[in-house]
């Protein structure tokens, strides 16, 4: 029945010290100065809660300016981000004009990344708080504002208690927004981590709420027994004393568990001491939801003038409340529940009627925001869904670039290997083949020279035949000269060699063209091509000038039948 109050994590105690000890300092922020977290984190809450609600916003903005100043002066950059910290949750406590709430957000998005890259986890974890928190109350994107608390959770499990005193607060706070969507698993399994912090002074209201709202969700869940031990665990914190709200709220809510059970004697004097101290505490709904408690366990009991007396208490505190339209449903339906105790149906039936009314209006509000949740749920899938088709597809180009740029490597490295192999093979093919012409032109050259050699062997020996005619020598030793053949037979089968190196396929091509051409025929035609005269020919073959003219004869009929054609131009012709 009854929620926790509002955590403020700081007392007036630490206001006071807070001011004096600023005062005599002269408005400086040397305590800040070059101190860890869990050192300062008393004083940040105290100073966020005097400066922030300062009425006067230029003198607001003025300090926390000089704080980050100070941090900059000072070259403390923990400090520094402090101040843009608070400066940017000044902005989200507030509407201001001009001020959009997406530039607020991006402001705290710039100072969580600033956080997590420069390693204060502090920073970053109090600015995912905000975040989330403004998503709710001003945004009211409740599913961003999950997805916020979810990043805090993972963010402060990689911390300690020691480095983040904080951290039994923020489980519990990210466990409230599964409360109110009666997510009471959820719930449960936050509340259950807030718990596992040790209790300290910093830290018991954090822990105090946690086992409340384990009673509560234990509570709706019609467990009752688990409901008191939760309950039962909040009134014994060493830190809570019977005078705190806290413990009238606890107290109130195990004697609503009474009630439910429909044992009244146990839930009258709990209720009636939660009522007091409400109102001592000036907590009008508290106040208010004690008396329609008690005016309900009078119906049950049959005391119709105590249920009134109650019904006129409760109607007081609720017309109090800054939401009295939250409380309204229940004390109409009390109302009407006390006018069919005094046998008065038309007013019950009236007041019962203003009740579904009032319950309708607000179950249109819950109703909204449940819905309002769930269309964000459906378009935070949906984007999500094109969010991870994109990467899928991302992916598949990217896997496919990849292939074919593996592909387009290996071909480049086969194409080279191939191109490299063929080049080695064209150039070992090249350097064979210039060795084979080099060889070949060798062998041309060697052919040439012997033909050379042979036609200067037949130049000596008719110039010695034409000197030695001249000077009217022995005529026998010229005719034994004119007889002796140069190219014998031994000889003609190196000089055919070289001859057919000379001029490749001749003789071949003779003989195919002359057909029944004797050797000595063929001998005639190869000289015939190195153009010596018919007396060269007879002295290179050992026979008489009139020899080579019959076997001139005889080829010519084999020839043509024409009688004009030349021997040494039909050689030059093949």
């Amino acid at each position: 029945m009854l929620r926790n109050p509002p955590v403020k994590w700081y007392t007036p105690a630490l206001c006071l010290l807070f001011i004096i000890m600023t005062s005599r300092l002269s408005a400086q922020y040397d305590f800040f100065l070059h101190k860890t977290y869990p050192e300062k984190v008393a004083i940040i809450d105290t100073f966020y809660a005097r400066v922030i609600w300062l009425s006067d916003t230029a003198k607001s903005l003025a300090e926390m300016q000089a704080l980050i100043d100070f941090g900059k002066k000072h070259k403390d950059r923990e400090l520094e981000l402090e101040g843009e910290l608070m400066r940017a949750y000044y902005y989200t406590s507030r509407r201001f004009p001009g001020v959009t709430e997406d530039a607020c957000m991006e402001r705290l998005k710039t100072i969580a990344a600033k956080g997590r890259k420069e390693g204060y986890l502090h920073i970053e974890a109090r600015a995912l708080r905000v975040m989330a928190e403004f998503s709710w109350r001003w945004m009211g994107n409740y599913e961003q504002a999950f997805d916020y608390y979810l990043q805090l959770n993972d963010r402060i499990a990689t911390s300690t208690p020691q480095e983040f005193p904080n951290m039994a607060e923020y489980y519990y706070l990210i466990g409230e927004p599964y409360f109110f969507f009666k997510d009471y698993a959820k719930t449960i399994q936050f509340m259950h981590k807030a718990l596992t912090i040790p209790e300290t002074a910093f830290n018991w209201k954090a822990r105090w709420s946690a086992y409340n709202t384990l009673g509560l969700c234990y509570q709706r869940l019609q467990q009752l027994d688990s409901s008191d031990f939760y309950f039962h665990k909040a009134l014994n914190s060493g830190f809570i004393t019977p005078q705190a709200i806290q413990y009238t709220i606890a107290q109130g809510n195990i004697a609503q568990n009474y009630y439910t059970k429909g044992q009244y004697t146990e839930a009258m004097p709990l209720v009636k001491a939660d009522f007091d101290n409400a109102v001592l505490h000036k907590d009008y709904p508290l106040a208010g939801n004690a008396a329609l408690l008690l005016a309900n366990i009078a119906i049950k009991t049959k005391n119709s003038q105590a249920a009134q007396q109650w019904l006129q208490a409760a109607n007081i505190n609720i017309n109090l409340c800054e939401r009295p339209y939250e409380i309204k449903p229940s004390y109409y339906r009390t109302t009407s529940n006390w006018h069919t105790l005094n046998n008065d149906p038309i007013l019950a039936k009236l007041y019962l009627d203003s009740s579904i009314i009032a319950k309708d209006s607000v179950d249109k509000v819950l109703n909204a925001v449940f819905l309002a949740r769930a269309e964000q749920k459906a378009y935070r899938q949906k984007l999500q869904a094109e969010q991870e088709k994109l990467s899928l597809l991302n992916k598949v180009k990217n896997t496919q670039l990849f292939t074919a740029i593996v592909i387009i490597f290996f071909v480049l490295i086969i194409a080279g290997l191939i191109y490299y192999t063929q080049k080695k093979k064209r150039l070992a093919h090249q350097l064979v083949t210039d060795a084979l012409l080099h060889t070949k032109e060798q062998e041309l050259e060697n052919a040439r020279l012997k033909l050379q050699n042979f036609t200067n062997i037949i130049s000596e020996k008719n110039s010695l035949i034409a000197t030695l005619t001249s000077q009217e020598a022995n005529s026998q030793i010229i005719e034994q000269l004119q007889q002796t053949a140069i190219l014998t037979e031994k000889d003609w089968l190196q000089f055919k060699q070289a001859f057919e190196k000379v001029y490749p396929k001749y003789i071949q091509t003779v003989s195919a063209m002359i057909p029944g051409i004797t050797p000595s025929e063929i001998r005639l035609m190869v000289l015939s091509k190195l153009k010596l005269s018919r007396v060269e020919m007879a002295n290179t073959l050992g026979i008489s000038p009139q020899s080579i003219k019959v076997t001139w004869h005889r080829l010519r009929k084999k020839i043509s039948s024409d009688e004009d054609i030349q021997l040494e131009e039909f050689a030059n012709s093949i």
